[in-house]
């Protein structure tokens, strides 16, 4: 009696460890069976995907399109570089300023000519009533004279206009040219300081304010420390783009002294990056101010030099 017993509960071990197994395999072939079905959805998915896509030669031929407009571009920027150089540069704008001056005394200098030219005009009338035939004949040539200056003088200044002119077109095409560049290499330090936050800059190259999602700011109406550090970082941003291989000197003489504490810190932290590609020269009567921006070297000025 105990043995078939024991062979009764050997029996129920092996019934019950039998159905797990038979319920392990119903959920595999389960699993199995959805796993197959994703497949085939997705199969058919992909293969709609093929069916939408180009063929291997329009690819092709997209792909060297793209190249090609990619070539044309960088060709582009080369050339308006050198136009940029050409033109003069940052001296263009000395340049226009020279010419605007010279020009206006080019008018007012014209504008005397013709009111002498008048006079001697009445003056040559009054005197051809009484008879001075001498003096009429040298007001004449006086005339005659004068009128050849004015005529020289407003062809110069037209010349003058229509170089102010190319000199206006060149710069507004430089300063269109150069916008973009110079808001992609501010991007990673702004991101420091302005997070989420756009510079906006005119077509006179003058900061116009600060835009974070739907919400612009003024220049004007930004903290004195907020302007201070949009006008360094767009300082960095020129030096690393008009440095192209060299590594420029950026010159900074207690430029943050409007800045809190928590952008001081953030401004250090963009000015560390920028030390990579420029060569950065912090002076600061404030001994402990840029512990944080790690310098490479300190010079201590002596007390009679400070007072200088």
């Amino acid at each position: 009696m105990q043995k078939a017993e024991v062979a009764l509960d050997e029996a129920r071990s092996r019934r019950d460890a039998l159905w797990r197994w038979v319920t392990d395999q119903r959920v595999a072939v389960e699993g199995e069976r959805r796993e197959s079905e994703f497949l085939g959805r997705k199969i058919d998915d992909d293969a709609r995907e093929l069916e939408r896509l180009p063929a291997n030669d329009e690819l092709r031929t997209l792909v060297a399109e793209r190249r090609r407009a990619w070539e044309d571009s960088l060709a582009l920027r080369e050339t308006q570089k050198e136009r940029w150089e050409v033109l003069g540069g940052e001296r263009a704008e000395a340049n226009l300023a020279r010419e605007r001056k010279a020009l206006d005394a080019l008018s007012t200098h014209a504008s005397q000519l013709t009111a002498k030219a008048q006079d001697l005009t009445a003056h040559l009338r009054a005197r051809e009533a009484i008879g001075l035939h001498e003096e009429m004949q040298e007001a004449e040539v006086a005339f005659t004279e004068s009128k050849s200056n004015h005529v020289k003088l407003s062809r110069f200044a037209a010349a003058a206009r229509c170089l102010v002119e190319t000199l206006l077109a060149a710069r507004r095409e430089a300063q269109e040219r150069l916008t973009a560049p110079v808001l992609e290499r501010i991007r990673p330090y702004l991101d420091y300081v302005f997070p989420n936050s756009n510079v906006c800059i005119n077509d006179e190259w003058t900061l116009e304010g600060l835009s974070t999602d739907d919400v612009s700011e003024p220049f004007a109406a930004l903290s004195g420390g907020a302007q201070e550090q949009l006008g360094i970082l767009v300082r960095l941003g020129l030096a690393e783009l008009f440095a192209d291989k060299e590594r420029l000197p950026i010159l900074l003489d207690d430029a943050l002294i409007n800045t809190d504490p928590c952008r001081l810190l953030a401004m250090q932290q963009a000015l560390y990056q920028a030390a990579d590609r420029l060569q950065i020269i912090v002076f600061s009567c404030q001994d402990t101010s840029f512990d944080a921006l790690a310098p490479e070297r300190i010079y201590q000025l002596h007390s009679s030099r400070r007072g200088a």
